[in-house]
This record gives C-alpha cells, structure tokens and sequence, in this order.
C-alpha cells in the first residue's frame, strides 16, 4: 500500500469540505451539491 497525501485531521477535512461545498454555490447560482445538503457538508 502506498501512502498518497498527507495526513488530515477531522477538523481540516471538515473546513475543505465547506470550501468546496461554497466553490460549488458560486459556480451553480447558489444551488448546494445533490448529496450535500446543508452548508458544512455533515
């Protein structure tokens, strides 16, 4: 097994994903992602 990446706590994985859950918002007119229904992707 190969190791890709570094390692990623709870918190700064849940702070990436609300990034890219607010990138989406802007480039699709404010509609939130299909299986992401809330702003912090939980």
């Amino acid at each position: 097994m190969a190791i890709i990446g570094g390692l990623s706590t709870s918190e700064g994985a849940g702070k990436w994903e609300e990034e890219r859950i607010d990138t989406y918002k802007r480039n699709h007119g404010g509609e939130r992602p299909k299986y992401n229904q809330n702003d912090s992707g939980k």
